[in-house]
């Protein structure tokens, strides 16, 4: 009873040369269905909203005079239960409307078959053409250097014909080496005459013994899903945003788009050909919005397994086969997506297989030994490793059909994931979910722009940020995730053992030559020496080069990084980091501590003087609560209410804190967000803080207590000691225990917070860099001293949650105008700075939503979980994921410094 309606109607004259011939009128998509009206009279109805639907309007036209187009569009209709795909749901006509006059004597439809005979120097080429009236027709084969390959004339009989012949060692197309070859087709004379031209390859697609194959050589997937989606446009994208899209994915080192879930724009297929890109072509498919979760009764399988809706799946099919079938770049054939298992889905299996000769039919939720690929969405490493040793022999490919879901910040373990792919033949990759964030955008009248998510709109119901999920932010922004990836799927993969470099080529049909490798000798964070190298590694082939042992006397860390460039255009394609060995591991602190510390104290605090500085320690808060470097107050005065945190009534001290909280990410979708004791939102409740030794130039101070959370028994124990230097230098060394035995939640990091004035804006550091880096989640990072501003540090995810970190650093100096500030230092921390706490960072819905606090807040972590992709994957490798029931201790050290 509620199926909105929307009425487009335009006049148009057509144009003179159109009187005499059949014209057609195109749609390439209409959302859900139609009816469509040429002056006043009905001429059809479509749907299938992403593909085309065509009819002849020829007897409707007024060739004299003006004409009206009126097109009904319907929200709804019954092929809405088939199109149930995560993204916005957007109706009405958002791809192009065009005519098409073609002779009375024309080409209907034309198929180019070209298959593998006993080997790829011979191939038997097939072209069926099919025309509106028996007549003459003509084909011209022309090659990609522009010679004509086979030229030849049919007669249709019955309004078909088929030009068979066989094309001797072609080029072969492939993802890296796209070689199109161009078809004309052509009939008639003079006015009469029609002229078709379509870029056609030759391909070889197989699986052989539970391997993929093109052209007889294994290859990888290294994909990502895509959607049609702008901030502004909705899924109206044209040519050009499409086109921006491909050439940003290729550039990614991707070769494959599955086009989730459905048949995206025609010209992104016409692109990929020319660009280099396989296509995983899917139908217009996805029912799992038919489901009674309280019930049971309904599933999602429930359209896929009654014979009523047969049809319905094979239109939708035929009408993606139909369209895309004569394109070199279609990789696989999908049947759509999350639509259960059924006979309807069965059905169009063999329905490809009888119209595509050699079709390699894929669909996610397909696991009996009879089809070709066993595909899944988000399994664990360890399932990826057992299907790749594949102890059943089951004859299929393995394809993660989605994986590494880019929600928020990470994901992480992209390394984990492609050793086993490269180790193990079976596994041919996956497609990352997914390429953009989708999100509805706003622009201000600063010219900013704000972004709307599920609900912003007062939609109900909605999915929140679920649709955030994309590699890259919806102005195509690269974000983690983008850099992450372009190093997962990097060309080369690099070893160094002993001086002894191996570059393993991991492209399928390239030679490393095309390639220049730049190598950098970083020596405490600065560049040592730098220099370029050309290696000559086949495709699938590995080549060892000895490089000298950099090893410089003092060296604190010592790393070589090895990046690849295309040549000729300079564009990177990812790199290799490896520590080197070292002469001396001594601190970057100096040591020389001739001043002297003067040292005072009453029942509620201790008051140190030393060389420029001034601090006062709290017995009670169990820090330091001022710290004054040159007459400047570094850290921010006052207590923050613990209301503001969710800890009750208490007061927190600003100084260096115990701190085991991180404001929630998207993929920390596996912890009860709600329960602050099994989180790590714990309250530091000091027992002890007293003064144990003395010397002439420097004091040990010794803190005991207990993390707990309001209304819960305590959590853990800790012991710190504060070792204050005359120099002001201040190392803290922290150890926690847990209390229980039973197993605690996992603990998003373990680490120190402290406040600094917002005037505190200055960054430098050195560890991993220039962007934010995670345990799991580092592939893109390089190693050096970076400069960056608060303000910079921290990208701006949509959803706000725990972002900006970089790990394993050695030192980090925070610091205002002047040059004044702390620096803090230890052996391969982690270290995040913002412009607001982190309670404020939760509690916030959009990035626009962040207050402007007055505060720069500082987190130095001894440990940092990793970040996983548990928004629908797995959660973080045991390796990389803090748990709540073991010990934790690490070693800061604070100072005042002037950097001017």
């Amino acid at each position: 009873n509620h199926n909105p309606v929307g009425i487009y109607s335009r006049k148009f004259f057509v144009p003179k040369d159109f009187k005499g011939k059949e014209v057609k009128i195109n749609f390439l998509g209409v959302s859900s269905s139609f009816h469509l009206y040429i002056n006043r009279e009905k001429v059809g109805y479509g749907q299938v909203s992403h593909s085309t639907n065509e009819y002849d309007i020829t007897s409707f036209l007024d060739y004299d005079g003006e004409n009206e187009l009126t097109v009904v569009v319907y929200k709804w209709c019954d092929g809405s239960y088939l199109e149930d795909q995560d993204c916005f749901r957007h109706s009405g006509i958002f791809r192009d409307v065009f005519l098409l006059a073609q002779p009375k004597i024309h080409i209907h439809d034309f198929f180019f078959k070209a298959l593998k005979k006993d080997s790829l120097s011979l191939f038997g080429v097939e072209i069926d053409v099919e025309t509106s009236e028996d007549c003459e027709v003509g084909i011209k084969l022309i090659s990609p250097d522009g010679n004509v390959v086979k030229e030849e004339k049919e007669n249709t009989c019955d309004k078909k014909t088929t030009f068979s012949f066989d094309v001797y060692s072609p080029k072969l197309w492939n993802a890296e080496k796209p070689e199109n070859y161009t078809l004309l087709l052509f009939t008639g004379e003079g006015d009469d005459s029609e002229f078709i031209k379509q870029a056609v390859g030759f391909k070889s697609a197989e699986i052989i013994d539970s391997v993929l194959y093109v052209n007889e050589v294994p290859i990888k997937i290294k994909g990502v899903n895509r959607h049609d989606s702008d901030p502004f446009l909705g899924i109206a994208v044209p040519f050009e945003h499409v086109k921006k899209d491909l050439l940003l994915i290729k550039s990614l080192n991707c070769n494959t788009i599955r086009t989730s879930h459905y048949p995206n724009d025609p010209c992104l297929v016409a692109m990929a050909n020319f660009l280099g890109l396989y296509i995983i072509s899917e139908a217009d498919l996805e029912t799992h919005g038919m489901r009674n979760p309280k019930n049971g009764e309904l599933d999602w399988d429930v359209l896929s397994k009654d014979p009523d809706w047969k049809r319905a799946y094979l239109d939708r099919l035929d009408k993606m086969i139909e369209r895309d079938k004569n394109n070199p770049c279609i990789l696989f054939w999908s049947m759509g997506n999350e639509s259960g298992d059924g006979e309807n889905l069965r059905a169009m299996v063999e329905y490809t297989k009888e119209r595509i000769p050699g079709a390699i039919v894929h669909y996610c939720e397909f696991h009996n030994p009879q089809d070709q690929i066993y595909s899944e969405m988000y399994p664990d490493h360890a399932k990826v490793e057992e299907f790749g040793k594949n102890a059943n022999n089951d004859p299929s490919v393995y394809f993660m059909c989605e994986y590494a879901h880019a929600m928020g910040v990470g994901p992480g373990s992209f390394k984990e994931y492609w050793d086993l792919i490269y180790k193990y033949p079976r596994l041919a990759g996956g497609c990352v979910w997914e390429w953009c964030d989708h999100a509805e955008g706003v622009r201000q009248p600063d010219g900013s722009v704000r972004y709307l998510y599920g609900g912003d709109n007062g939609d109900y119901p909605n999915n929140k940020d679920f649709c955030v999920d994309g590699v890259v932010l919806p102005d195509r922004s690269l974000s983690t995730a983008a850099l992450e990836m372009r190093e997962a799927y990097a060309p080369f993969r690099l070893t160094l053992n002993k001086g002894v470099l191996t570059v393993k080529n991991v492209l399928d049909f390239t030679f490393s030559d095309e390639y220049v490798f730049k190598w950098k000798y970083i020596v405490d964070g600065k560049i040592f020496d730098n220099g370029t190298f050309d290696i000559f590694v086949p495709p699938h082939g590995e080549e060892e080069i000895l490089i000298p042992i950099f090893l410089e006397k003092g060296s604190y860390q010592s790393v070589l990084d090895i990046s690849f460039e295309k040549k000729g255009s300079g564009e990177y394609c990812g790199h290799s980091l490896f520590d080197l060995p070292t002469r001396s591991s001594s601190s970057l602190l100096e040591e020389a501590f001739s001043s002297t510390l003067t040292i005072e104290e009453n029942e509620a605090y201790i008051y140190f003087e030393g060389k420029d500085f001034n601090m006062t320690f709290s017995r009670l808060d169990g820090t330091f609560v001022s710290y004054k470097y040159g007459g400047v107050e570094l850290l921010k005065e006052g207590y923050i209410d613990g209301r503001t945190t969710g800890m009750g009534q208490a007061l927190f001290a600003r100084g260096p804190r115990l701190n085991l909280w991180r404001a929630p990410i998207s993929n920390d979708i596996f912890i009860k967000q709600t329960d602050e004791y099994t989180n790590g939102k714990l309250w530091q409740e000091v027992n002890v803080a007293k003064i144990r030794d003395i010397k002439k130039d420097c004091a040990e101070i010794f803190v005991s207590g207990v993390l707990a959370a309001p209304l819960h028994t305590p959590a853990y124990h800790f012991e710190q000691i504060f070792t204050v230097y005359a120099d002001g230098t201040v190392n803290i060394s922290s150890f926690l225990r847990p209390f229980r035995e039973e197993k605690l939640a996992f603990l998003g990091r373990v680490g120190l917070r402290f406040d600094m004035p917002a005037n505190f804006e200055n960054v430098e550091w050195f560890g991993l860099g220039p962007g934010e880096n995670y345990p799991d989640c580092k592939l893109s990072a390089s190693f050096g001293i970076f400069e960056s501003t608060v303000s910079k540090m921290n990208p701006p995810y949509i959803k706000p949650q725990e972002c900006g970190n970089r790990s394993e650093c050695f030192f980090v100096k925070i610091t205002n105008g002047d040059g004044v500030g702390f620096e803090v230092s230890g052996d391969k921390f982690n270290f995040g700075v913002k412009n607001c706490t982190v309670e404020e960072l939760e509690k916030s819905e959009h990035s626009f939503e962040i207050p402007s606090s007055d505060i720069t807040e500082v987190c130095v972590d001894g440990f940092m979980s990793g970040v996983g992709s548990n928004a629908c994957g797995p959660r973080p490798l045991p390796q990389y994921l803090l748990e709540g029931n073991r010990e934790y201790s690490f070693s800061l050290s604070f100072k005042g410094i002037k950097t001017r």
